[in-house]
Formats: C-alpha cells, sequence, structure tokens
C-alpha cells in the first residue's frame, strides 16, 4: 500500500484546482440562528446569503449554482418544530419551520446540500 500526503492539489496548469471524479460530497451546508428577527450565520459553505421573507421562513442563496433543481437538501431546526425545506431554483432553498399550532417561527436550523454543480 501506497501513501500520498500533500497540503495542496493543482491541476496540470499549476494553479487551478483539481477536478474529482466518482465521488460525492456536499455541495453546500449552513447553520444560522436568528439575532434579532435577522437570519445570521454560524457557518456555511457555498452559501451567499439568507433572506428572512416572514417569521419562520428563510430563503437560503447559493454562491455557485446548482447544475438542476433535481438535487436534495437536508435540513434540521434547534427546536421542535415541524421543518418543510421547498426547492426554489438551482440557487435558492426555501426553509418554512411551523409551531404545532400550525403558525411560523424564527429558530436556529442547518442544512446540507448534495448534488451537481452547474
Amino acid at each position: 500500500m501506497s501513501t500520498l500526503k500533500a497540503d495542496t492539489l493543482v491541476a496540470l496548469d499549476g494553479t487551478s484546482p483539481v477536478t474529482l471524479t466518482k465521488q460525492s460530497a456536499a455541495k453546500a451546508w449552513f447553520r444560522v440562528f436568528y439575532s434579532g428577527g435577522v437570519p445570521t450565520e454560524r457557518d456555511s459553505f457555498n452559501v451567499a446569503s439568507y433572506t428572512d421573507t416572514a417569521t419562520g421562513r428563510t430563503t437560503v442563496n447559493y454562491s455557485n449554482a446548482m447544475s438542476n433543481a433535481n438535487y436534495v437538501v437536508n435540513g434540521t431546526n434547534m427546536s421542535n418544530n415541524d421543518v418543510n425545506i421547498l426547492i426554489g431554483s438551482i440557487t435558492t432553498t426555501n426553509h418554512l419551520f411551523n409551531n404545532y399550532d400550525g403558525g411560523y417561527t424564527d429558530t436556529e436550523f442547518g442544512g446540507t446540500v448534495h448534488g451537481d454543480l452547474s
């Protein structure tokens, strides 16, 4: 068995990133909390911004588009609310957090996105 150790991998041109094939990894991930009613990022990858569309409703805007709208988003919230995740487009997902009484509430949440980037 051989061991390959490297600090940085680049393409043959010496500067471009390496393209990995036949592997799957999250294409985006995020963790968000609310501060004064505004979605505030704890940490993320491939997320440009968040849009607070209403109480308990947040749109996640991705930095790099997915190749089509057939990607998958796994999400969770840090409270006992129901979560609905709707694919908005190749660059957004909409996250809705329902109270058990049927209303909406702002809550801390996170998610990962799997699929192919365009």
